[in-house]
């Protein structure tokens, strides 16, 4: 079953099982980079989490090794970890566990030696319960093809200039970028958002509006330019439903084997979906990672900052 998460898949998922472990944070950050006195330089920690109340950092390595960590490794990044002043707790986490010389070398160094650990849920407190989770409902809406998009929906073209338009012809936005009519045309197809339309009982809906561009464009037709400050966007919306089935399952354990933040998982289309709760089981949360950042480690990814 670990073999079916990559790398950034683990380092996401361990993040996100922070987020839910049900800390007062003040942000989650992968791949973040921490000031090494020896050094003399920032350096790249796998997790950096902030807390709230005793302000601190808790810097934490991921480790998904088939073996379990031998106390070599472990000092490694016990002493890694140790140079970075600014950091007020440390841990490791291994996937695979640790030999006992390895934790008491980590205990040695103050460093904690948690577990992200693949297999069936353990219930969690008496809130709620995701261990019998098999499979979830997604509700899913999308063009059904490429919308038709005009651009300026009230500018008068005359038949030369229209028969001159192209997916080449340049465009400049209000902030002086360039680009082409045709990248225009996509990011409006991406900004408009499917699941806004109304279905009324039907998996078919025709869209015909016409709304404000965020920026008015200027668009460079034969020998003059013209502004356009709308577009119509003019498409087929389909919604669909799927069936999910659980396609892994993981829970972070601490120094003790008890597990105080779990995740469910769900792939669809090749963006994996974790819901998860914390060991209060008091709040259910749903993240998503993009298949286009699956295989990505990732740098000063902030995943969680909070809002108050």
């Amino acid at each position: 079953m670990a073999g079916a998460l990559s790398d950034t898949d683990v380092h996401y998922i361990v993040g996100y099982l922070y987020v839910a472990s049900g800390e007062n944070l003040v942000s989650v950050t992968l791949g973040e980079k921490i000031y090494d006195a020896s050094a003399d330089e920032p350096r790249d920690v796998d997790i950096a989490v902030v807390t709230a109340g005793n302000i601190g950092v808790l810097a934490a390595e991921v480790k998904d090794h088939a073996r379990a960590l031998d106390v070599t490794a472990v000092e490694q990044l016990c002493q890694k970890l140790r140079d970075m002043h600014d950091v007020t707790r440390r841990a490791i986490v291994s996937s695979s566990g640790y030999t006992a010389p390895a934790r008491r070398k980590a205990a040695s160094h103050d460093v904690e030696c948690l577990q992200l650990v693949h297999g069936a849920l353990p219930k969690l407190g008496p809130g709620i319960q995701i261990s019998r989770l098999a499979e979830m409902t997604v509700v899913d809406t999308g063009w059904c093809e490429q919308p038709h998009i005009t651009v300026g929906s009230n500018i008068q073209l005359t038949p030369d200039e229209k028969a001159d338009i192209r997916d080449e012809t340049p465009v400049r936005l209000s902030n002086g970028e360039q680009i082409t009519l045709k990248e225009l045309c996509d990011r409006l197809a991406r900004q408009f958002d499917p699941g806004a339309v109304e279905f009324a009982g039907n998996d078919l809906v025709t869209v015909n509006e016409v709304w404000p561009l965020d920026q008015p464009v200027s668009i460079t037709v034969r020998n003059r330019v013209v502004e356009a400050c709308d577009a119509r966007i003019v498409g087929i919306v389909q919604r669909t439903t799927k069936i999910l089935p659980l396609h892994a399952s993981c829970y972070l354990a601490d120094e003790n084997g008890a597990a105080f933040a779990s995740a469910a998982l769900f792939v669809l289309g090749g963006n994996l979906f974790a819901v998860t709760v914390g060991g209060d089981g008091n709040t259910l949360r749903m993240f998503q990672i993009p298949a286009d950042v699956r295989r990505k480690r990732p740098v000063r990814q902030r995943i969680f900052e909070s809002t108050a």
